[in-house]
């Protein structure tokens, strides 16, 4: 027969159990840990180092569209780029010499890295948020690391998307990451609301 532990012992003393009792309440409690799930299995905090992550990730298709009119177009005229990078999806469209279906990458890709740019303020603040609140660590990794994932998704099927089906395929995608944003905030609230 298995020894009581201490915590099972002191429980037995101050409620006046049985020791068969105890330890029906710690393999219950053994077993309800176990079928937490996800959210149980996160030791680790991961959610505040995915935000330098998000942002790296929004920049990438400004990398991408850079290489790819330095690659294909014959003006590279980059001088004004530089004193005013916002110039840039402007002078590409205007730009003729590149063929149409790089044009379209190029301007999709600069909307995608604005889009990025736009949308990682509110990632981050989530991510703050649902730290500050203590929302378990698990639900943290999960909904920040869905946004990271629905962002390495939706950078290329926005850039390559020339498609009606892949423009809804990426609207889908834009709104599961603002779901998991949003989702933080909630969460948030609600822990910091039943805690007062």
């Amino acid at each position: 027969m298995r020894m009581c532990c201490p915590c099972e012992v002191s429980a037995c003393i101050r409620y006046g159990w049985t020791r068969a009792h105890a330890h029906t309440l710690a393999a219950r409690t053994r077993d309800a840990t176990r079928l937490a799930g996800l959210t149980a299995m996160a030791p680790t905090n991961y959610s505040l180092h995915l935000v330098p992550l998000a942002w790296l990730l929004a920049l990438l298709p400004r990398a991408y569209s850079i290489l790819a009119y330095t690659t294909h177009s014959r003006a590279r005229n980059l001088a004004s780029v530089r004193k005013d990078p916002r110039s840039f999806k402007g002078l590409v469209a205007a730009d003729r010499t590149l063929p149409p279906l790089i044009r379209d990458r190029i301007v999709r890709a600069e909307s995608a890295s604005l889009n990025g740019t736009e949308n990682v303020g509110l990632f981050a603040a989530a991510v703050v948020a649902g730290n500050a609140a203590g929302l378990e660590t698990g639900w943290l990794n999960v909904l920040a690391g869905g946004y990271v994932i629905t962002r390495v998704v939706y950078v290329p099927v926005f850039v390559l998307g020339d498609t009606v089906r892949l423009a809804g395929l990426r609207t889908g995608l834009f709104a599961v990451g603002a779901g998991c944003c949003l989702g933080l905030f909630v969460m948030a609230g609600v822990k910091v609301n039943s805690e007062r």
